[in-house]
Protein backbone atom coordinates (compact mmCIF):
# COMPACT_ATOMS: atom_id res chain seq x y z
CA UNK A 1 0.00 0.00 0.00
CA UNK A 2 1.20 3.53 -0.72
CA UNK A 3 -0.21 6.75 0.61
CA UNK A 4 0.22 10.30 -0.65
CA UNK A 5 -0.02 12.82 2.14
CA UNK A 6 0.52 16.56 2.39
CA UNK A 7 3.16 18.06 4.63
CA UNK A 8 2.00 19.69 7.85
CA UNK A 9 1.78 23.47 7.83
CA UNK A 10 4.56 25.14 5.90
CA UNK A 11 7.56 23.51 7.57
CA UNK A 12 8.56 21.70 4.37
CA UNK A 13 8.45 24.96 2.40
CA UNK A 14 10.05 27.63 4.63
CA UNK A 15 10.51 30.14 1.80
CA UNK A 16 6.89 29.94 0.63
CA UNK A 17 7.81 28.84 -2.89
CA UNK A 18 4.89 28.58 -5.28
CA UNK A 19 4.42 25.82 -7.81
CA UNK A 20 5.69 26.97 -11.20
CA UNK A 21 3.50 24.46 -13.01
CA UNK A 22 -0.23 23.98 -12.53
CA UNK A 23 -1.95 23.57 -15.90
CA UNK A 24 -0.94 22.75 -19.47
CA UNK A 25 -1.97 25.25 -22.17
CA UNK A 26 -0.18 24.30 -25.40
CA UNK A 27 2.94 22.79 -26.93
CA UNK A 28 4.44 19.38 -27.59
CA UNK A 29 3.58 16.89 -24.87
CA UNK A 30 6.42 14.52 -24.14
CA UNK A 31 7.45 11.75 -21.76
CA UNK A 32 11.03 11.80 -20.53
CA UNK A 33 13.03 10.73 -17.48
CA UNK A 34 13.42 13.37 -14.78
CA UNK A 35 15.13 14.13 -11.47
CA UNK A 36 11.95 12.87 -9.75
CA UNK A 37 11.56 9.08 -10.12
CA UNK A 38 8.13 8.34 -11.53
CA UNK A 39 7.70 11.78 -13.11
CA UNK A 40 7.94 11.78 -16.91
CA UNK A 41 4.99 13.79 -18.29
CA UNK A 42 6.45 16.96 -19.75
CA UNK A 43 6.43 19.64 -22.45
CA UNK A 44 9.25 19.89 -24.99
CA UNK A 45 10.47 22.95 -26.87
CA UNK A 46 13.43 22.95 -29.24
CA UNK A 47 15.29 25.63 -31.17
CA UNK A 48 13.72 24.60 -34.46
CA UNK A 49 11.03 27.23 -34.99
CA UNK A 50 9.80 29.97 -32.67
CA UNK A 51 6.14 29.17 -33.43
CA UNK A 52 6.61 25.77 -31.74
CA UNK A 53 6.61 27.19 -28.21
CA UNK A 54 5.27 25.65 -25.01
CA UNK A 55 2.82 27.38 -22.68
CA UNK A 56 1.52 26.68 -19.20
CA UNK A 57 0.17 28.38 -16.07
CA UNK A 58 1.45 28.44 -12.50
CA UNK A 59 -0.55 27.97 -9.35
CA UNK A 60 -2.54 30.99 -8.24
CA UNK A 61 -0.74 33.46 -6.03
CA UNK A 62 -2.51 33.17 -2.65
CA UNK A 63 -4.75 36.08 -1.77
CA UNK A 64 -2.86 36.60 1.50
CA UNK A 65 0.62 36.24 -0.04
CA UNK A 66 2.97 38.62 1.80
CA UNK A 67 6.50 37.61 0.78
CA UNK A 68 7.24 40.55 -1.52
CA UNK A 69 8.92 38.98 -4.54
CA UNK A 70 7.23 35.71 -5.52
CA UNK A 71 9.32 32.66 -6.43
CA UNK A 72 7.82 29.91 -8.57
CA UNK A 73 9.56 26.52 -8.74
CA UNK A 74 9.21 23.95 -11.51
CA UNK A 75 10.97 20.74 -12.54
CA UNK A 76 12.89 20.94 -15.82
CA UNK A 77 15.70 19.59 -17.98
CA UNK A 78 17.93 21.37 -20.47
CA UNK A 79 20.29 20.33 -23.22
CA UNK A 80 24.01 20.94 -22.59
CA UNK A 81 25.97 22.43 -25.50
CA UNK A 82 29.63 23.25 -24.93
CA UNK A 83 30.00 25.16 -28.21
CA UNK A 84 26.78 25.34 -30.23
CA UNK A 85 24.71 27.42 -27.78
CA UNK A 86 20.97 28.09 -28.14
CA UNK A 87 18.40 30.07 -26.17
CA UNK A 88 14.71 30.41 -25.29
CA UNK A 89 12.76 33.54 -24.43
CA UNK A 90 10.58 33.27 -21.33
CA UNK A 91 7.38 35.30 -21.63
CA UNK A 92 5.39 36.14 -18.51
CA UNK A 93 1.78 37.08 -19.27
CA UNK A 94 2.82 37.57 -22.93
CA UNK A 95 5.74 39.89 -22.13
CA UNK A 96 9.34 38.78 -22.71
CA UNK A 97 11.15 39.02 -19.37
CA UNK A 98 14.10 36.57 -19.33
CA UNK A 99 16.17 34.62 -21.84
CA UNK A 100 17.67 31.27 -20.84
CA UNK A 101 20.32 29.37 -22.80
CA UNK A 102 21.89 25.93 -23.05
CA UNK A 103 24.56 25.50 -20.37
CA UNK A 104 28.09 25.09 -21.64
CA UNK A 105 29.13 22.80 -18.79
CA UNK A 106 27.79 19.69 -17.08
CA UNK A 107 28.78 20.92 -13.62
CA UNK A 108 26.06 20.60 -10.99
CA UNK A 109 26.39 24.29 -10.26
CA UNK A 110 23.62 26.92 -10.05
CA UNK A 111 23.07 29.11 -13.10
CA UNK A 112 21.27 32.47 -13.00
CA UNK A 113 19.82 34.32 -15.99
CA UNK A 114 19.11 37.98 -15.28
CA UNK A 115 16.03 39.46 -16.90
CA UNK A 116 14.27 42.79 -17.23
CA UNK A 117 12.57 44.73 -14.42
CA UNK A 118 13.90 42.48 -11.63
CA UNK A 119 12.80 39.19 -13.21
CA UNK A 120 15.36 36.41 -12.72
CA UNK A 121 15.56 32.68 -13.33
CA UNK A 122 17.86 30.43 -11.32
CA UNK A 123 18.56 26.85 -12.32
CA UNK A 124 19.60 24.36 -9.64
CA UNK A 125 20.84 21.24 -11.48
CA UNK A 126 20.78 18.11 -9.33
CA UNK A 127 21.44 15.41 -11.92
CA UNK A 128 23.38 14.80 -15.12
CA UNK A 129 21.62 12.11 -17.14
CA UNK A 130 23.24 9.42 -19.27
CA UNK A 131 23.13 11.70 -22.32
CA UNK A 132 25.08 14.44 -20.56
CA UNK A 133 22.12 16.82 -20.09
CA UNK A 134 21.11 18.54 -16.86
CA UNK A 135 17.97 18.03 -14.76
CA UNK A 136 16.82 20.01 -11.77
CA UNK A 137 14.73 22.90 -10.49
CA UNK A 138 14.03 26.28 -12.08
CA UNK A 139 13.24 29.20 -9.77
CA UNK A 140 11.33 32.00 -11.50
CA UNK A 141 11.53 35.20 -9.43
CA UNK A 142 8.71 37.71 -10.00
CA UNK A 143 9.14 41.19 -8.44
CA UNK A 144 6.51 42.48 -6.07
CA UNK A 145 3.91 44.42 -8.01
CA UNK A 146 4.36 42.28 -11.13
CA UNK A 147 1.89 39.59 -10.06
CA UNK A 148 -1.77 39.65 -9.03
CA UNK A 149 -2.89 37.90 -5.86
CA UNK A 150 -5.53 35.30 -6.58
CA UNK A 151 -4.32 34.85 -10.18
CA UNK A 152 -1.83 32.47 -11.84
CA UNK A 153 0.95 33.49 -14.20
CA UNK A 154 0.89 32.50 -17.85
CA UNK A 155 4.33 31.37 -19.03
CA UNK A 156 5.66 30.69 -22.52
CA UNK A 157 9.07 29.30 -23.51
CA UNK A 158 9.83 30.33 -27.10
CA UNK A 159 12.80 28.89 -28.97
CA UNK A 160 14.81 30.25 -31.86
CA UNK A 161 14.05 29.63 -35.52
CA UNK A 162 17.36 27.93 -36.19
CA UNK A 163 16.37 24.40 -37.17
CA UNK A 164 18.42 23.09 -34.25
CA UNK A 165 17.22 20.29 -31.98
CA UNK A 166 18.62 21.75 -28.73
CA UNK A 167 15.88 21.29 -26.14
CA UNK A 168 14.31 22.65 -22.99
CA UNK A 169 11.84 20.45 -21.09
CA UNK A 170 9.30 21.52 -18.47
CA UNK A 171 7.67 18.72 -16.49
CA UNK A 172 3.92 18.74 -16.00
CA UNK A 173 4.34 18.20 -12.28
CA UNK A 174 3.42 20.38 -9.31
CA UNK A 175 6.31 21.01 -6.93
CA UNK A 176 4.90 21.03 -3.41
CA UNK A 177 6.01 19.48 -0.10
CA UNK A 178 4.54 15.98 -0.18
CA UNK A 179 5.26 12.52 1.13
CA UNK A 180 4.66 9.14 -0.45
CA UNK A 181 4.99 6.00 1.66
CA UNK A 182 5.67 2.81 -0.32
CA UNK A 183 6.08 -0.47 1.62
CA UNK A 184 8.29 -2.91 -0.30
CA UNK A 185 6.99 -6.42 -0.92
CA UNK A 186 10.10 -8.18 0.36
CA UNK A 187 11.63 -9.37 3.62
CA UNK A 188 15.28 -8.42 4.07
CA UNK A 189 17.73 -10.48 6.08
CA UNK A 190 20.85 -9.19 7.84
CA UNK A 191 22.54 -11.74 10.05
CA UNK A 192 19.76 -13.15 12.19
CA UNK A 193 17.57 -10.07 11.78
CA UNK A 194 14.64 -9.98 9.39
CA UNK A 195 12.75 -6.82 8.52
CA UNK A 196 10.49 -5.16 5.98
CA UNK A 197 11.51 -1.98 4.20
CA UNK A 198 9.37 1.08 3.61
CA UNK A 199 10.38 3.76 1.12
CA UNK A 200 9.57 7.27 2.28
CA UNK A 201 9.65 9.63 -0.70
CA UNK A 202 9.54 13.24 0.44
CA UNK A 203 9.62 16.45 -1.58
CA UNK A 204 11.26 19.13 0.53
CA UNK A 205 11.63 22.80 -0.43
CA UNK A 206 14.14 24.10 2.08
CA UNK A 207 17.86 24.24 2.80
CA UNK A 208 19.69 20.96 3.62
CA UNK A 209 18.75 19.80 7.10
CA UNK A 210 19.24 16.79 9.38
CA UNK A 211 15.98 15.06 10.30
CA UNK A 212 14.67 11.94 12.00
CA UNK A 213 12.21 9.63 10.24
CA UNK A 214 10.03 7.79 12.77
CA UNK A 215 7.92 4.76 11.92
CA UNK A 216 6.48 2.84 14.85
CA UNK A 217 9.31 2.57 17.40
CA UNK A 218 12.02 2.78 14.73
CA UNK A 219 13.95 6.01 14.15
CA UNK A 220 16.17 6.66 11.12
CA UNK A 221 18.48 9.67 10.90
CA UNK A 222 18.99 11.22 7.47
CA UNK A 223 19.72 14.52 5.75
CA UNK A 224 17.16 16.17 3.50
CA UNK A 225 18.20 18.16 0.46
CA UNK A 226 16.08 20.38 -1.76
CA UNK A 227 13.57 18.49 -3.88
CA UNK A 228 13.10 14.75 -4.05
CA UNK A 229 14.39 12.64 -1.16
CA UNK A 230 14.15 8.86 -0.80
CA UNK A 231 14.65 7.35 2.65
CA UNK A 232 14.32 3.63 3.35
CA UNK A 233 13.05 2.72 6.80
CA UNK A 234 13.26 -0.71 8.45
CA UNK A 235 10.18 -2.12 10.16
CA UNK A 236 9.58 -5.43 11.93
CA UNK A 237 8.11 -8.24 9.83
CA UNK A 238 4.32 -8.31 10.17
CA UNK A 239 2.05 -11.34 9.78
CA UNK A 240 -1.16 -9.34 9.39
CA UNK A 241 -2.11 -5.85 8.25
CA UNK A 242 -0.65 -3.48 10.83
CA UNK A 243 -1.08 0.29 11.25
CA UNK A 244 2.01 2.47 11.49
CA UNK A 245 2.65 6.18 11.66
CA UNK A 246 5.51 7.74 9.74
CA UNK A 247 6.75 11.20 10.65
CA UNK A 248 9.60 13.44 9.55
CA UNK A 249 10.94 15.65 12.33
CA UNK A 250 13.38 18.54 12.29
CA UNK A 251 14.20 18.99 15.94
CA UNK A 252 10.82 19.30 17.63
CA UNK A 253 9.03 20.39 14.45
CA UNK A 254 7.11 17.86 12.37
CA UNK A 255 7.58 18.40 8.64
CA UNK A 256 5.11 15.67 7.69
CA UNK A 257 3.31 12.75 9.27
CA UNK A 258 0.45 10.36 8.66
CA UNK A 259 -0.70 6.80 9.16
CA UNK A 260 -0.31 3.90 6.73
CA UNK A 261 -1.01 0.18 6.70
CA UNK A 262 1.87 -2.28 6.41
CA UNK A 263 0.74 -5.53 4.81
CA UNK A 264 2.40 -8.91 5.26
CA UNK A 265 4.72 -9.89 2.43
CA UNK A 266 3.17 -12.40 0.05
CA UNK A 267 5.26 -15.57 -0.28
CA UNK A 268 6.93 -15.86 -3.68
CA UNK A 269 9.37 -18.44 -4.98
CA UNK A 270 11.64 -16.83 -7.56
CA UNK A 271 13.62 -18.82 -10.11
CA UNK A 272 16.47 -17.05 -11.93
CA UNK A 273 17.20 -18.31 -15.45
CA UNK A 274 20.76 -17.42 -16.46
CA UNK A 275 21.06 -17.11 -20.21
CA UNK A 276 22.13 -14.80 -23.01
CA UNK A 277 19.73 -13.98 -25.83
CA UNK A 278 21.24 -15.22 -29.10
CA UNK A 279 20.93 -12.40 -31.64
CA UNK A 280 22.71 -12.76 -34.96
CA UNK A 281 23.22 -9.71 -37.14
CA UNK A 282 21.82 -7.00 -34.86
CA UNK A 283 25.08 -6.01 -33.20
CA UNK A 284 27.60 -8.63 -34.39
CA UNK A 285 28.05 -10.89 -37.39
CA UNK A 286 27.54 -14.63 -36.97
CA UNK A 287 31.19 -15.60 -36.43
CA UNK A 288 31.53 -12.97 -33.67
CA UNK A 289 28.31 -14.07 -31.97
CA UNK A 290 29.54 -17.67 -31.99
CA UNK A 291 32.76 -16.75 -30.14
CA UNK A 292 30.83 -14.62 -27.62
CA UNK A 293 28.42 -17.49 -26.90
CA UNK A 294 31.32 -19.95 -26.55
CA UNK A 295 32.84 -17.63 -23.92
CA UNK A 296 29.50 -17.60 -22.08
CA UNK A 297 29.45 -21.42 -22.05
CA UNK A 298 33.01 -21.69 -20.71
CA UNK A 299 32.42 -19.00 -18.07
CA UNK A 300 29.22 -20.78 -17.04
CA UNK A 301 31.18 -24.01 -16.43
CA UNK A 302 33.66 -22.12 -14.22
CA UNK A 303 30.91 -20.50 -12.14
CA UNK A 304 28.95 -23.75 -11.89
CA UNK A 305 32.09 -25.49 -10.65
CA UNK A 306 32.59 -22.86 -7.95
CA UNK A 307 28.99 -23.21 -6.75
CA UNK A 308 28.56 -27.00 -7.05
CA UNK A 309 28.65 -27.42 -3.26
CA UNK A 310 26.10 -24.65 -2.62
CA UNK A 311 22.55 -25.58 -1.58
CA UNK A 312 20.68 -27.05 -4.54
CA UNK A 313 18.66 -23.92 -5.29
CA UNK A 314 21.74 -21.67 -5.19
CA UNK A 315 23.89 -23.62 -7.66
CA UNK A 316 24.65 -21.82 -10.89
CA UNK A 317 23.13 -23.20 -14.09
CA UNK A 318 23.26 -21.85 -17.63
CA UNK A 319 20.54 -22.06 -20.25
CA UNK A 320 21.92 -21.91 -23.81
CA UNK A 321 18.53 -20.63 -25.07
CA UNK A 322 19.14 -22.31 -28.46
CA UNK A 323 21.48 -25.14 -29.40
CA UNK A 324 23.27 -23.45 -32.33
CA UNK A 325 26.27 -22.15 -30.32
CA UNK A 326 26.52 -25.35 -28.27
CA UNK A 327 26.36 -27.49 -31.41
CA UNK A 328 29.21 -25.57 -33.04
CA UNK A 329 31.22 -25.69 -29.80
CA UNK A 330 31.02 -29.48 -29.70
CA UNK A 331 31.96 -29.76 -33.38
CA UNK A 332 34.84 -27.28 -33.51
CA UNK A 333 36.71 -27.53 -30.20
CA UNK A 334 39.36 -29.88 -28.82
CA UNK A 335 38.39 -33.30 -27.39
CA UNK A 336 39.27 -32.05 -23.89
CA UNK A 337 36.89 -29.08 -24.15
CA UNK A 338 34.18 -31.25 -25.69
CA UNK A 339 34.44 -33.79 -22.84
CA UNK A 340 34.29 -30.98 -20.26
CA UNK A 341 31.15 -29.57 -21.93
CA UNK A 342 29.46 -32.99 -22.10
CA UNK A 343 30.19 -33.53 -18.40
CA UNK A 344 28.70 -30.09 -17.62
CA UNK A 345 25.54 -31.02 -19.52
CA UNK A 346 25.27 -34.34 -17.67
CA UNK A 347 25.81 -32.57 -14.33
CA UNK A 348 22.96 -30.20 -15.11
CA UNK A 349 25.26 -27.16 -15.27
CA UNK A 350 24.49 -26.43 -18.93
CA UNK A 351 20.93 -26.75 -20.20
CA UNK A 352 20.76 -27.09 -24.01
CA UNK A 353 17.89 -25.40 -25.80
CA UNK A 354 15.61 -27.61 -27.88
CA UNK A 355 15.40 -25.30 -30.91
CA UNK A 356 18.42 -24.86 -33.16
CA UNK A 357 18.00 -21.08 -33.41
CA UNK A 358 15.44 -18.36 -32.65
CA UNK A 359 12.99 -19.10 -35.43
CA UNK A 360 9.38 -17.97 -35.18
CA UNK A 361 7.93 -21.31 -34.18
CA UNK A 362 4.38 -20.03 -34.82
CA UNK A 363 5.22 -19.90 -38.55
CA UNK A 364 6.78 -23.38 -38.68
CA UNK A 365 4.94 -26.46 -39.86
CA UNK A 366 5.33 -29.85 -38.18
CA UNK A 367 8.17 -31.04 -40.43
CA UNK A 368 10.14 -27.82 -39.86
CA UNK A 369 9.77 -28.12 -36.08
CA UNK A 370 11.06 -31.69 -36.23
CA UNK A 371 14.12 -30.57 -38.20
CA UNK A 372 14.73 -27.59 -35.88
CA UNK A 373 14.94 -29.92 -32.87
CA UNK A 374 17.05 -32.58 -34.62
CA UNK A 375 20.39 -31.40 -33.18
CA UNK A 376 19.01 -31.38 -29.63
CA UNK A 377 17.61 -34.89 -30.08
CA UNK A 378 20.91 -36.13 -31.48
CA UNK A 379 22.79 -34.63 -28.51
CA UNK A 380 20.36 -36.30 -26.10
Amino acid sequence: MSAIISAQGNEGNPYNYLSGYENYVRGEKFNYHSAHPGVSASMLVRSIQKELYIEWTTEKVPGDYSEGDATFVFLAAINVRENDRHSWDILINDKKKVTISTPGSRELKDITWKGDDGYDIRFMPVMEDRYGDLHGYFFLIIPEGEYTRGEPLNIKAVGETSGNRAFFIVYRHKIKPSIKVVPEQAIRKEGQDRYQLVSVNYTYLGDPVDVIISAGDIETKTRLTFGYNNIRVRLPVVKKESPFMVSIKKGQKILADNNFILKPVAYREIHLLHHSHVDIGYTHVQDEVKIIQWQHLENAIKIAGRTKDYPEAARFRWNSEVIWALDSYLKENSPEKVDRMIDAIRNGWIEPGAMYANELSELCNTEELIQLTASARNLA
